[in-house]
């Protein structure tokens, strides 16, 4: 190759660098910027200095001026420090909470606990399976029942119950259908709710007798021609949910946007907003409000199905039928009662999709089946008790955690990652230690991780809660290092609200967490 070719190709090569580089710094969105290092992160192992310095880089930046970083990395192995960061301090861990709901459950109730869900009436049926009298359908905090579940899935449905109910010999019920959800105490919502959430499907009302989450899916199609009013349908039955529908159709191209909103304490809303003459049908869905009634309905519309006519309605009890063993009083009698899926199940469809309801039906199964305390204590409370108790432990003498619920949706709870980080070593040795850990989402594979931290080498390893609030996100669990070494980790960032083209804390979170997989203690920085 000639001189002046030669020169030609290596203006061309560095021109070629500098408009990349100066792409790469042009680029509108940092998250660009982010992914960049993300992939020369996973190609290069990091010793522990090098780890720190990349950490602190990252959390110093000036851009979290206002925000607050909690992080705690400790070896499973050696129980060495890795890396801390305002390790002691309370952050507000979202849904990190369920790390200590799930591990609370596994303690006291062990993994192959079951719940029950029954009916019962005064007297058996005669020999034409006619039984006179009500029946009395009692609940005791299962989460898994559904009208129906999908292939794959487990856990109860109101057709197996209304089999069930049919194989005991009964043919018609010459009474009501009562239900009682007495079981837990004073629990429709969690301690420190926010009222707006109420009525979003991730906050449903809390009952001994649940069904498909406490939520139902409306369907909003357009109407023939602009101006006029879409069509509205909900997917199940017997939920009472009434709305007023102020959806109208727009021109075709037009944008769709469909919000609902459910008055607190009733099944009313409204329905309003434009959707597209072209839109594709929007799906969403919308808590119920009480839910037992909404269960006793349907069971009752599929005992009708099965061949068991019922000649009354369908009504909450009067009086609470319930005993303290959770059993109603001598004079009724069992007809058939169903089981809900081992607590090991229950864990992973509570954890990987972080499930609200679930988890504070967890929190409150185990103060309801706790022991009994001299003092009034609400089942919430009692709740709470065995959880401060049980916490006490394995952290010792000191602050505590503040957990007022089980799902993480509160505002006041209060938990440091020392507080994460020793729960996860705790659960580590723990005999229901296998259990804890295969229910939590796995990055890249699964739950709420399932598009996170792909291509990194946290994908397939990782394995952690997640956690999010409005300008809170926490990621906390175990990864096993590129140097083979297994730690457990902490990452909690309150108060963050990114400007407009940076990343999201989530998005800031997981940079950290996959940072953890590239540690090699040997290898050079």
């Amino acid at each position: 190759m000639n001189s002046g070719r030669l020169h030609v190709c290596r203006c061309f090569v560095f021109g070629l660098s500098v408009l990349i580089f100066l792409a790469v710094l042009g680029a509108p969105h940092l998250t660009r910027i982010h992914a960049a290092e993300s992939a020369v992160f996973q190609r290069a192992s990091l010793n522990t200095e090098a780890l720190r310095a990349r950490i602190d880089q990252r959390i110093e930046a000036t851009r979290f001026g206002s925000a607050r970083w909690g992080v705690l990395v400790v070896s499973l192995e050696s129980g060495q420090v890795v890396y801390s960061h305002n390790e002691n301090r309370l952050f507000i861990p979202a849904s990190n909470t369920k790390l200590f709901t799930a591990a609370l459950a596994l303690d006291r109730l062990g993994p192959d606990f079951r719940t029950r869900t029954s009916l019962y009436s005064r007297e058996r049926p005669d020999r034409q399976g006619r039984l006179r009298g009500n029946l009395l359908l009692v609940g005791r905090g299962d989460p898994s029942f559904a009208l129906y579940h999908e292939p794959g899935t487990t856990g109860s449905t109101v057709k197996a119950f209304a089999q069930a109910l049919f194989q005991s010999g009964v043919r018609s019920v010459r009474g009501q259908l009562l239900v009682d959800d007495h079981y837990f105490s004073e629990s429709t919502y969690g301690a420190g709710w926010m009222v707006e959430d109420l009525d979003a499907y991730y906050c449903p009302e809390i009952s001994a007798l649940s069904l498909n989450d406490n939520v139902a899916t409306w369907r909003v199609t357009p109407g023939a021609s602009p101006g006029k009013p879409a069509m509205i349908q909900m997917v199940e039955e017997d939920t009472q949910l009434v709305w007023s529908n102020r959806v109208r159709t727009v021109a075709a191209k037009a944008k769709t946007r469909v919000s609902a909103t459910r008055l607190l304490g009733q099944n009313r809303g409204v329905m309003s907003g434009t959707i597209a003459l072209d839109s594709p049908r929007v799906t969403q869905q919308i808590t119920v409000h009480d839910p037992a009634l909404w269960f006793g309905r349907s069971l009752a519309m599929s005992l009708r199905t099965q061949g068991v006519s019922i000649s009354g309605r369908v009504r909450e009890s009067e009086f609470q039928e319930l005993g303290p063993t959770g059993e109603p009083g001598p004079t009724w009698q069992q007809l058939t009662t169903l089981e809900s899926p081992p607590l090991r199940s229950l864990l992973a469809t509570m954890m990987k999709p972080s499930n609200n309801l679930h988890a504070q039906l967890l929190f409150l199964l185990v103060g309801a089946q706790g022991e009994k305390s001299p003092e009034a204590l609400t089942t919430p409370e009692r709740s709470v008790a065995a959880m401060e108790l049980w916490m006490r432990g394995f952290l010792g003498a000191g602050v505590l955690p503040h957990l007022e619920e089980g799902a993480g949706l509160s505002r006041r709870n209060g938990a440091s990652p020392r507080h994460i980080v020793e729960l996860l070593r705790y659960m580590d040795k723990h005999s229901s230690g296998a259990e804890f850990k295969e229910s939590l989402p796995i990055a890249g594979v699964d739950g709420t991780l399932k598009h996170r931290m792909r291509g990194t080498r946290a994908e397939g390893n990782l394995r952690a809660k997640t956690g999010s609030l409005r300008s809170v996100s926490s990621l906390s669990g175990y990864v096993i290092s590129s140097g083979g070494e297994r730690l457990a980790f902490s990452i909690l960032l309150n108060d963050y609200v990114p400007e407009s083209g940076q990343p999201s804390a989530r998005d800031e979170v997981d940079a950290i967490a996959a940072l953890l997989a590239d540690l090699a203690r040997d290898a050079k920085p």
